[in-house]
């Protein structure tokens, strides 16, 4: 009943009042977050290249070398760039930065130099900069970057005994914003894709109040009540539906306390043919459950399709047989092979005893219509429980 007493709620006007005001809020922190993240600081800081300098044929390094500013021979050369550019819609000053630097672990900085300044007025900023060289770390300059600004420092650097694949790593730290190093755009941050769900699924039960609150309604019941019907119902047909159908009528008599449905699991062919032969007054209160076409039912208006139901073929586990293809049930259910060693050599010299559905199960049907292609042959057992000889079964339900 607590959820008869939700859905009353909610299809009131008070109720849609309060889903509207909780949407507007969601949406308005949701916006108000958005706008706050962008107009935070932020910087791109990326290492687009690093790789030693090679030559080419080997032999070369025999005859050439990279030499510093003071013509000293570098030991094993390597190049690295690295780029900064400012991403987001907010300015960043120099006095933002709180570091702003590149690491080389076990390496010892060369030269360094700017290139590909955007835009052009950045390349005065620099052009007094001193670079601090021979260490493992490079102090980048901290300079006014407009939105999209950007600019990308090279460096030449030794790797003499740092090992293979030396890492770069960009260091830095903005106050009142924040760094990113694997991609330009900034992450989305969590409340604003938490916002964004509440938002969504606020929406979603405003559409459902409405749309539920619009809908039909029964004689006698308030505005804001589902369509009950009273009455009795009997539902008879396929067990292979009995499960389900129990199910949906116990849920829909907890609700609407005039309905009475009985579900019997008695058949498809007994479902049909009870409609069918029922009274004319009779015949509004049942409703038939079948699992196949039934031939002989003229008077009867076939429904849509209301569920697709999985069919299996079960094998007594004392069997070793873990797999049987579709030539092998025909085989089987048509009594075209009497052991299991005519289905798979490898198995015990047993023999096969199929417990099956009668010729008037909905079940059976569709086994013959979408498996065998034909009349399935005689049965050893009509349940899964009593075999009318001992031994093992292939069972289909």
């Amino acid at each position: 009943m607590a959820v008869s007493v939700l859905v009353d709620w909610l299809s009131a006007q008070q109720g849609v009042g309060s889903l509207v005001a909780a949407l507007v809020l969601a949406l308005g922190l949701t916006a108000f977050n958005q706008f706050q993240a962008r107009r935070k600081r932020v910087l791109s800081f990326r290492v687009r290249f690093n790789s030693p300098l090679g030559f080419s044929p080997a032999y070369a390094r025999l005859v050439a070398r990279v030499m510093d500013r003071e013509n000293a021979h570098i030991a094993d050369p390597a190049l690295v760039v690295a780029r900064v550019k400012n991403v987001g819609r907010t300015a960043i000053s120099r006095h933002d930065y709180k570091t702003l630097e590149l690491d080389f672990p076990g390496r010892r900085t060369i030269a360094a130099g700017f290139t590909e300044e955007k835009t052009e007025a950045l390349g005065k900023e620099f052009k007094d900069f001193q670079w601090q060289l021979g260490s493992t770390t490079l102090e980048l300059p901290r300079v006014d970057l407009n939105p999209n600004e950007e600019y990308k420092v090279v460096v030449l650097l030794s790797n003499e005994g740092a090992g293979p694949n030396p890492p770069a790593k960009a260091i830095g730290r903005l106050s009142e914003g924040g760094l990113v190093t694997a991609a330009d755009t900034p992450r989305t941050r969590r409340t604003t894709i938490a916002g964004a769900a509440v938002s969504t699924l606020l929406a979603g039960a405003l559409v459902a109040t409405l749309l539920f609150a619009s809908s039909p309604r029964r004689a006698g019941t308030s505005a804001s009540a589902p369509v009950c019907a009273s009455g009795e119902l009997i539902v008879e047909g396929s067990s292979a539906f009995a499960g389900i159908a129990a199910h949906l009528a116990g849920q829909y008599m907890s609700y609407c306390d005039d309905a009475k449905i009985t579900v019997v699991a008695a058949g498809s062919f007994e479902g049909l043919d009870h409609l069918q032969n029922a009274a004319p007054e009779q015949r509004p209160r049942r409703l038939a459950l079948a699992d196949g076409k039934f031939i002989g039912f003229a008077d009867l208006v076939p429904s849509r399709g209301l569920a697709v139901v999985p069919y299996s073929v079960v094998v007594n586990n004392g069997v070793a047989v873990t797999d049987l293809s579709v030539d092998a049930l025909r085989r089987i259910f048509r009594g075209e092979v009497a052991g299991w060693q005519d289905v798979d050599a490898a198995a015990d010299a047993a023999p096969i005893r199929v417990v099956a559905r009668d010729d008037r199960s909905g079940s059976r049907r569709a086994l013959e219509t979408y498996v065998l292609k034909d009349r399935q042959a005689g049965a050893t057992s009509d349940s899964c429980d009593v075999l009318r000889e001992g031994g093992c079964c292939a069972r289909s339900r």
